[in-house]
């Protein structure tokens, strides 16, 4: 697999992307967990274009701005 949009070369990092490596090809969701501003959208990127919906659109969503009471249709819809 492709990150070479993702810096880093420390052992924490080669964990993330040996985690990657395990869920990219998996046909359900994945949730992304973590602060803001540690790479959750190049992640999302990277299991995204590596996998096998890579010829489709990639939607990111900020589910911070979504209020609680549309959270769950926006994600699954109605």
């Amino acid at each position: 697999y492709d990150y070479a949009n993702i810096v880093g070369r420390h052992p924490k990092m080669r964990e993330v992307f040996s985690m990657l490596d395990r869920v990219t090809d998996v046909e359900v969701p994945t949730v992304l967990l973590g602060e803001s501003g540690v790479g959750k959208e190049l992640v999302a990127q990277a299991i995204h274009y590596n996998g096998p919906r890579s010829k489709r659109p990639f939607v990111s969503m900020n589910c911070q701005a979504v209020p609680e009471s549309l959270f769950e249709s926006e994600l699954f819809g109605h």
